[in-house]
């Protein structure tokens, strides 16, 4: 593939897969499971998960279950490990039901091979943590298809089976930690990345699903941007769980709205219906 355009920059969260929809039925198991246990109201637990998520900074703990005041009060004095056996019943539904809906989009891994397979450089760049992103990567057999993945952040953040999990460890040269002070949209964030991986704006086209933090972002950076469309589309029942939930302060949403009224004038470069499309991208550039 002889072109300028040898470089993809990829989000993983809603872009490769669902992540509203499997995180919210696997949270919503979870939650169920933990009422039963605990006899605790559903609302009760619900404020304890978002306050917990506020101080981590991010709606997607699933070991933040060992830190909910209710948590504590049912099971005094006991250690994380310890904690991790009680909550066994618990824990399980969450992993059964990522297991059950944590799916790629059609076309993901196909146009991840193919574009590898022509010398593409492919790189993730997330606002999610290493233990999060990696795994779902991993599961989804996907993950060595990836030259770096950038996360937020790098450590195991308490994670229980961290010495067991050794598998789940990438190796050190792919996974590398972005600058705390840098989020999406900051065009610094993407500069960031491209000066590390000494690619030049014009050689890569970035991908994510939402316009007003990664279109508006690769837009800023002069990067060729491709909008996942398909992304944005969520049931609303399923987005309905995540907010209920989030680490978002009312200064976050303020935030977001005007980012989003920023992006209204935002066009990005091409439209996706699916993943897939994204090989038009690269060959209509292969053939200027």
């Amino acid at each position: 593939m002889n072109s300028n355009l040898n470089t993809l920059i990829t989000d993983l969260d809603n872009t490769l897969y669902d992540w509203v929809g499997f995180y919210s039925k696997a949270f919503t198991a979870m939650l169920d499971r933990l009422v039963v246990l605990l006899q605790v109201s559903r609302e009760q637990l619900v404020m304890d998960f978002r306050e917990v998520h506020r101080r981590s900074g991010s709606s997607e703990q699933p070991f933040a279950v060992l830190d909910l005041p209710s948590v504590k009060a049912r099971f005094p004095q006991r250690t994380r490990q310890e904690l991790v056996v009680e909550l066994d019943d618990v824990l399980h539904a969450f992993n059964a039901s990522r297991k059950d809906n944590l799916h790629l989009y059609p076309g993901v891994e196909e146009a991840l091979k193919y574009l590898r397979a022509r010398d593409v450089a492919i790189i993730a760049v997330t606002d999610a943590a290493m233990v999060n992103a990696y795994y779902r990567l991993w599961v989804l057999g996907i993950a060595p298809l990836f030259t770096r993945i950038y996360v937020r952040d790098t450590t195991w953040q308490g994670h229980p089976n961290a010495t067991r999990d050794e598998k789940l460890r990438p190796p050190a040269a792919v996974v590398r930690a972005l600058p705390s002070s840098l989020t999406k949209p900051d065009p610094r964030l993407l500069a960031t990345v491209l000066e590390l991986e000494n690619v030049q704006p014009d050689q890569a086209c970035y991908v994510g699903d939402s316009i007003a933090r990664d279109v508006l972002m690769a837009v800023r950076a002069g990067v060729k941007s491709a909008w996942a469309r398909y992304g944005a589309e969520h049931d609303a029942s399923a987005w309905a769980a995540i907010v209920e939930i989030t680490h978002w302060t009312r200064e976050d949403v303020r935030r977001e709205e005007e980012l989003a009224k920023e992006a209204q004038a935002v066009t990005p470069d091409f439209v996706l219906e699916s993943f897939a499309d994204i090989l038009a991208v690269f060959k209509r550039e292969v053939a200027r």
